[in-house]
């Protein structure tokens, strides 16, 4: 997994196209996004830490054959996030052959699909970050990844991955949660809570930051058993603390 530092040379000004937000390109999927931000100078996350952080979160659970990224920005989301995690395609192999895989449904039907491909973009802010931040940030955004990651080996493509993501709501036991992703509702979206879950499992950072209404994961939980059978799904058996 290949950490990026894209500084301001790389900043991507539209022209033509009647948008004139500027963007950075990037992704590790076949054709990158494009990321708006604001151009106002802002402070990158230090590489060095966040080097640190990717291959501990590798070690603990390796997307063996996902292709992944991280990049970190020299500027801020437009939308002021702290950063996002996306999951986009791979259309050709190495060899120049395209990518064609077959997945097996959790409903029982087979689906043809591409290759995976998991991106991590870190936002810059007007301050520099603490590393605090930085420690909770690059394993919470790796959760995203894992859990998209698990979801596909599952049976839950990206099309399906709510019916999932209810499922472990119940197992959870939240009844009261965010049933779409926007402003306010944060701390009660599913994605969130999985992706804190998964740090707190799987790294241990920053544990005493869990901005939910509901308790720290276990792995003596309904939710730990449920981390344990995804990581076995992702042929992962060596879980940290167990």
């Amino acid at each position: 997994m290949k950490v990026t530092l894209l500084t301001p040379e790389d900043l991507h000004w539209p022209l033509g196209s009647q948008e004139t937000t500027p963007v950075y390109q990037c992704g590790a999927g076949t054709y990158p996004r494009d990321n708006k931000v604001d151009p106002y100078p802002a402070y990158a996350h230090d590489i060095g830490l966040v080097n640190s952080l990717a291959t501990q979160c590798e070690k603990v659970f390796p997307l063996k054959d996902a292709r992944v990224g991280i990049w970190i920005l020299s500027h801020d989301f437009v939308d002021r996030t702290n950063g996002c995690t996306f999951e986009d395609s791979v259309y050709n192999k190495e060899d120049g052959s395209e990518w064609d895989e077959k997945i097996n449904r959790y409903d029982g039907k087979v689906m043809r699909s591409y290759g995976q491909a998991l991106s991590i973009i870190l936002a810059a802010k007007r301050i520099p970050i603490m590393p605090a931040m930085t420690r909770y940030l690059v394993p919470h955004e790796y959760g995203h990844a894992v859990f998209d990651y698990v979801a596909r080996k599952m049976g839950y493509p990206d099309t399906h991955q709510e019916k999932l993501k209810e499922e472990y709501m119940k197992l959870r036991g939240i009844e009261d949660y965010s049933k779409k992703y926007t402003g306010g509702k944060w701390h009660s979206s599913p994605g969130e809570i999985i992706a804190n879950d998964f740090r707190v499992l799987f790294t241990g950072r920053e544990m005493e930051f869990y901005p939910h209404d509901c308790s720290l994961p276990s792995w003596e939980s309904p939710e730990g058993k449920w981390w344990i059978k995804a990581a076995s799904a992702a042929g992962i058996h060596d879980l940290p603390g167990l």
